[in-house]
């Protein structure tokens, strides 16, 4: 999503690696949240049939739900990109995305603007295609200094140079991004011509160059996410109990020997794997609070969301609560509300989707306990959080929908002091309810 909420970006992917072929699309979140608020009168168990398409989706109005409606300024742009997008990122500017692309192994960027327009060097007649000066992988000058980039890259953080400062007399412009890759390596590009806000480019000068990879670590990496204070990558994997924590090091006088280093590991101890010394991590994400120095990691052995004490994590991953998930839990993310009129206080929530038992948990990080639980999703992955409408996106792999999550009956219950006090368990009459669907439901044939 856009920092200022306007715009949510979605990756298409075809799951075949023998095709190049995907898009990338910008919707009007405004649209969208007027459009969708017509399904909120029907019934919560027919709202799988209801939602909006763009009307520039090509579509067959006897093949089209009839509760699903074509509606004008919904999808703001679209760009082809390649196959198999294993994350996406957005600069702190909201001037640039970055995207790991597995079926070419690239970093794909594209350029944004204010009215959520793309950009990435494709002809402005017909299908916009992402130009080969849009995909970054090794380059002349890389390969001069031997540096190869690995294959899969699946996992990706975009950071700002600033928070990587080390002489306070020397500048610090754009972007550096830290690409995870399966086999156990990471890889650090630095884009000091990013874009400071939202607008497209007038040339192709300037692009993201990587300067440095890091091997050694851990195969099957899966994620990975900075620590806000310490600024080390930490990067979940799913063959070994152990967090690989990567550093950034800035050379303040060539940039281009900037380079990674690995920090050391944490082992993820004191909980039953129940697979003797194998692990399974998915996401590690922090505390958004300032003055809160906790990790949450997702893990799948247990199927559980880990609560990690930053403080006391040195030799190993300090595990101070734990709490039980679905089957499959695939992606986390944490946001921070903030108090309703007449409350003290906000709340933290962890939210999960569980590929496997077709579901999400909600879980209240402070309280460490389930509030809520949205069922029978079909095969939820990615997430976004929407803060200021108090929704959630969620991309429906099995159906290839967006569907949109209403928290408004989920704060009904926080902000109810029987349920805070009693902490009575009414996780189905306080959960999440779904909202509607953006696209046209269509099994994914292969994920059925």
């Amino acid at each position: 999503m856009s920092p200022d909420g306007r715009f949510l970006f979605v990756a298409n992917s075809n799951f075949d690696l023998r095709y190049n072929s995907g898009s990338l699309h910008s919707y009007n979140l405004e649209t969208l949240s007027t459009e969708i608020a017509t399904c909120q009168s029907e019934p919560v168990e027919e709202r799988e049939e209801c939602g909006v398409i763009p009307v520039e989706d090509e579509w067959d109005p006897g093949d089209l739900p009839q509760k699903i409606r074509p509606v004008p300024n919904l999808l703001a742009d679209e760009v082809l990109i390649g196959s198999y997008a294993d994350g996406m990122e957005i600069s702190p500017s909201g001037g640039r995305l970055y995207l790991p692309i597995r079926s070419d192994a690239n970093l794909t960027f594209v350029d944004v603007d204010g009215s959520g327009q793309l950009f990435c060097g494709g002809e402005a007649n017909g299908r916009h295609i992402c130009s080969d000066d849009y995909r970054r992988g090794v380059d002349e000058a890389s390969t001069l200094r031997g540096i190869e980039l690995p294959t899969d890259p699946v996992g990706i953080h975009v950071g700002a140079m600033r928070d990587l400062r080390v002489d306070d007399d020397l500048e610090y412009d754009g972007d550096y991004v830290l690409m995870a890759h399966r086999g156990g390596r990471v890889s650090l590009f630095l884009d000091e011509a990013a874009p400071e806000t939202p607008g497209l480019p007038s040339s192709t000068a300037g692009r993201p160059r990587l300067v440095h990879t890091l091997s050694g670590l851990p195969p099957e990496l899966v994620d990975l996410s900075v620590d806000p204070v310490t600024r080390l990558a930490w990067i979940a994997n799913n063959g070994e109990p152990v967090i690989s924590r990567v550093g950034v090091g800035v050379d303040p006088v060539d940039r281009e020997r900037s380079f990674l280093f690995d920090a050391g590991g944490l082992p993820v101890r004191d909980v039953d794997t129940l697979s003797g010394s194998n692990g399974d991590t998915r996401v590690v994400r922090f505390d958004p609070r300032d003055g809160v120095r906790r990790a949450y990691i997702l893990s799948r052995l247990p199927r559980a969301l880990l609560t990690v004490d930053l403080d006391r994590s040195v030799q190993k991953a300090d595990v101070v609560g734990l709490v039980p998930v679905g089957f499959g839990p695939s992606r986390l993310e944490v946001q921070t509300f903030p108090a309703a009129e007449g409350r003290p206080s906000g709340h933290t929530l962890a939210f999960i989707s569980c590929f496997d038992s077709r579901d999400l948990y909600v879980i209240d990080v402070d309280a460490g306990r389930l509030v809520g639980i949205v069922r029978s999703l079909g095969g939820p992955f990615e997430l976004e959080v929407d803060v200021a409408r108090r929704r959630l996106y969620v991309l429906d792999f099995r159906s290839s929908v967006i569907r949109v999550i209403d928290l408004l009956p989920m704060f009904e219950c926080l902000d109810d002091d029987d349920f805070i006090e009693m902490n009575v368990d009414r996780n189905d009459e306080c959960s999440p309810l779904t909202l509607g669907v953006v696209g046209r439901p269509r099994a994914v044939r292969e994920l059925i």
